[in-house]
């Protein structure tokens, strides 16, 4: 995909937002020193690599501006997910593919009911538990979602992330 954008944007307050980016950072490096991750991702960070490119931030403007992917995962509420992804359509650029992490809510029930111009671009993506240690990651495209969307996530998913991929329809 040519993707090599910053590993993480974490929008919380600061103090929080520093915690996790350090853990992220920790847990990336010692999956590339344990070979959990592909080649080229283990190729790509390093823990002061990893920090260089993680960058927190207060501002979901800020930090979706120039994204290539976003996962969402809020708290499993259906109006507080589809308001974040009204807000994601504002701010994120038109090719920027919208996932969410949801494990109890219908995906298609929510892409039902997002903006038109973003339901091609939105599925689900579900990390199997625990993920440092699952190889596995699902994707659940709805019936808009393109299928360039879901090759180009699949093939970020495996050959960046290093995961094997299960499609779910």
């Amino acid at each position: 995909m040519g993707w090599r954008p910053p590993l993480f944007r974490i929008v919380r307050r600061a103090g929080v937002a520093a915690l996790l980016a350090l853990a992220a950072a920790r847990h990336i490096a010692f999956l590339a020193d344990r070979r959990r991750i592909g080649r080229r991702a283990a190729a790509l960070v390093g823990t002061d690599a990893a920090l260089a490119r993680i960058h927190c931030s207060t501002s979901l403007a800020e930090a979706t501006q120039k994204a290539d992917l976003v996962v969402e995962a809020a708290t499993e509420n259906r109006q507080i997910k589809l308001e974040l992804f009204r807000q994601l359509d504002q701010l994120s650029p038109a090719s920027c593919i919208l996932a969410t992490n949801t494990s109890g809510l219908s995906i298609t029930a929510m892409a039902n009911v997002l903006p038109e111009q973003l339901r091609s671009r939105f599925l689900g993506i579900h990390f199997f538990n625990p993920p440092r240690y699952m190889f596995l990651l699902e994707l659940i495209p709805t019936e808009f979602t393109a299928p360039d969307v879901v090759d180009k996530l699949e093939t970020f998913s495996a050959s960046v992330v290093g995961k094997g991929v299960v499609r779910a329809y």
